[in-house]
This record gives C-alpha cells, structure tokens and sequence, in this order.
C-alpha cells in the first residue's frame, strides 16, 4: 500500500459521516488526526525503528484513545488504516 492508497483509505472514513450512530465530528477528527499521523510519518520514518513507528501510530498518536460515540465498525476500519501505516513504512 502506498502514500496514495493509505490516503485514500483515511478519506473512505466518509461514509460513516452518514451513519446516525456516528458522531460527526469524532469522525471528522479522526480523519483529520490520521492524515495528520500519515504526513509525520512519511516524513520521519527514516529516524524510527519499527518499535518507535508502532508507538508513534498506535500510542502516542492515537486518533481513538478520547473518541466517543464511533462504531465497532468504525473503529475497526481505524486500526486496519493505522496498522497499514506501519506496514508500509516498517523498515
């Protein structure tokens, strides 16, 4: 998967701005948070071992540690995008 790809996958988190079980806005957020993690990544990972890269995406820059009133379904597409960072850019 690509820089491209994994940024589209973050814009296909859309769809669930017409879910009524959503909050609009933790999704707007997320998205943003996500966008936010891939461009810092991309532009760090050179200088991260895998362990640092993981912490970063799923620790430190965790879009869904205070998000309430997401989906399982949601916060499962979330971490498939968040894990698909961190295989691309594992070393």
């Amino acid at each position: 998967m690509s820089y491209q790809n994994l940024s589209k996958e973050i814009q296909s988190l859309e769809i669930y701005l017409g879910d009524e079980e959503v909050n609009t806005d933790a999704v707007l957020e997320t998205m943003q948070k996500l966008g936010d993690v891939l461009e810092n990544v991309a532009n760090a990972h050179q200088d991260w071992d895998n362990d640092q890269l993981r912490e970063f995406v799923l620790s430190e820059n965790d879009p869904l540690d205070l998000v309430e009133g997401v989906s399982d379904s949601f916060r499962e597409s979330v971490r498939e995008i968040q894990h698909g960072i961190i295989n691309y850019y594992s070393s």
